[in-house]
């Protein structure tokens, strides 16, 4: 007996091949970089300060010492704030909405 997934196969692959040949995306293979939306070497992302790193400070005896920092670049930071704000707003309104019955 035939089973139904067999079926199915054999009706949609034939059917799905041709809509997955290349020419078939808006990005085929022939077309530059540029035109499929990737980025090319020229135009690398802009270079920001490293948020994670470790530094080594050396010491008077000939040891060093191993610093590892992180820092919070000013755009995270404000968007903490503003999703902080929102949770206390959203709080607020709820408490504000609630009704306590006194028994």
């Amino acid at each position: 007996m035939i089973s139904i997934r067999r079926v199915a196969l054999v009706l949609v692959i034939p059917i799905s091949l041709p809509a997955m040949a290349p020419e078939g995306f808006s990005g085929g293979i022939d077309q530059p970089a540029d035109s499929r939306g990737m980025v090319s070497r020229e135009q690398a992302a802009p270079a920001k300060p490293p948020s994670v790193g470790v530094q080594e400070i050396p010491r008077p005896d000939g040891g060093h010492d191993v610093i590892y920092y992180s820092v919070t670049p000013p755009e995270e930071q404000q968007a903490r704030q503003q999703a902080e704000t929102h949770k206390y707003e959203k709080s607020l309104e709820l408490l504000n909405s609630a009704i306590i019955i006194k028994r």
